[in-house]
């Protein structure tokens, strides 16, 4: 793959050759589209911390151990 993540024109003519046309560009699209995909959820990827509850009572927390 190439710098913006898309299969190259020789690399699409490629598959072309070895397993036939329609075959070939269905395998491009889904290639591409999942590298767009990836690439979305790159930028849009955010840190989940977990909370875990805590209770009132400290000999019941371990807060409080």
């Amino acid at each position: 793959m190439n710098k913006n993540n898309k299969l190259s024109l020789q690399t699409r003519k490629c598959l072309e050759v070895q397993i036939g046309v329609r075959a070939a560009n269905e395998i491009y699209e889904l290639i591409n589209n999942m590298s767009e995909e990836i690439s979305s959820l790159k930028r849009n990827k955010v840190n989940v911390t977990r909370i875990t509850p805590v209770s009132s009572d400290p000999n019941e927390s371990p807060r409080y151990s």
